[in-house]
Parts: structure tokens; sequence; C-alpha cells
């Protein structure tokens, strides 16, 4: 059992520790560029980084003995995962409801409300997660579509589509085995290792600053 938990101590470490690594990357990368766009993958990827190194931080403090596995840490972590929540909502409204742009205020509004009642006055663990998790699944599914697109296209040439997609299904994987510790933080690092390479995409020389526009008519992303 001590080795169980011992490992299971290890991976959130360490997920957490890479998660920092490179959240740090892509907020470095986002501040040296010119023009600051709330929109920009770098901001957008650095900010959810940052929040799922937390997670797996506050996650991981029980197993260590640092504090009790309350109702009450899984609610400040949930408040903290609602930080990979938000980045990942910005960015899908901008790719697939562009002419409802004066409405993002209100629709962002709105799920931050419904993010924090359910995880303030849900009675559970299991009602918290009930709740809360469909909207992860949703974007996950939202960003694997948008990537598709873009990889059957041809076009965003500035990121590697394919291994977005792929990044976007371990992420899907990982919200259905967040149970198994040991596994979701895998799942969880191999996930922030492709969606890196696929955004630094050393394949590519890049001219432009790193941004997805929204869907045309003809269902294309493009920069």
């Amino acid at each position: 059992m001590q080795l169980t938990l011992d490992t299971a101590s290890i991976a959130s470490l360490s997920s957490a520790a890479f998660s920092v690594v490179v959240s740090v990357f892509f907020l470095g990368l986002w501040l040296r560029q010119k023009n600051h766009l709330y929109t920009d993958l770098p901001l957008s990827f650095g900010v959810m980084f940052m929040a799922q190194a937390l997670n797996s931080i506050i996650k991981v403090l029980p197993t260590l003995g640092m504090l009790d596995a309350s109702l009450v840490l899984f609610r400040i972590r949930t408040i903290v995962i609602f930080g990979t929540v938000f980045p990942l909502a910005v960015v899908v409204l901008h790719i697939w409801l562009p002419k409802a742009r004066a409405r993002y205020s209100r629709v962002l509004g709105a799920l931050t409300l419904y993010w924090v009642a359910v995880t303030l006055f849900a009675p559970s663990e299991g009602l918290i997660m009930l709740f809360c998790i469909p909207i992860l699944l949703v974007l996950d599914i939202a960003m694997i579509v948008t990537f598709s697109i873009t990889w059957r296209t041809g076009r965003l040439k500035e990121v590697r589509s394919g291994l977005m997609v792929f990044a976007f299904v371990l992420g899907f994987l990982s919200q259905l085995v967040t149970s198994q510790v040991v596994l979701d933080n895998v799942l969880l690092a191999l996930t922030t290792a492709i969606m890196t390479l696929a955004l630094i995409n050393p394949w590519f020389r890049r001219k432009h600053v790193l941004i997805v526009k929204p869907i045309e008519t003809t269902s294309t992303v493009s920069v």
C-alpha cells in the first residue's frame, strides 16, 4: 500500500513540476510578443498548465499527510481546476462564435457563476464532479474538433494539429480515470508534453504571433 502511495505522490509532483515549467515557458513566450491578445494560445495554455500544476499539488497533499482529504479541500481543487476551464472557454468562443463577441462576457460570467455555485453549494464530491466534469469534456471535444479541422484542411501550420488532437484525446481520457491517481497523472504529463511539442512545432519556422482565428463559413481555422 505504501508503494502505491509513494508512486502516486511521485506521479503527481512530477506532473506538477513539468506543468509549471511548461506554463512559465508559454507565459514568457506570450510576454515577449509585441502584441498581447487574450486569445493567444501561449497565454491560454500557460494559464491552463499553471492551474493544472496547482491542482496536482493540492491533490497530493493528503497523500503526503499534510492535509486531510476533506470536502473543503476538494472544493478548493475544483476552483483551481476552473483555471483550466476558463482559458479553454475563451478560445472555443473566439473560434466558434466570433459573431457573438459582444456576448462573451455574459457567457463567461454565467460559466463562472455556475462553476462557483456548484463548487460551493453541492453537498458532495460526487455531485460536484457530476455537474463540472461534463463542461471539461465538452471543451475537450470542441478543441478536438477544432484541431481536427485544421489538421484535415492543412491550415494553422504554426501548430501540429494532429498532435493537438492526440493530446486532447489523452486529456479527455484523463477526465475519465481521475480516481486512478498514477494513470491520471501519467496521462496529464503526456498531454502536457505532446501539447508543448505541438505548439512549439520545431518543424516550422515561426514568423507570426500564435493565435487561432475564428472558424469561417468554409469550416477552416487560419492564422
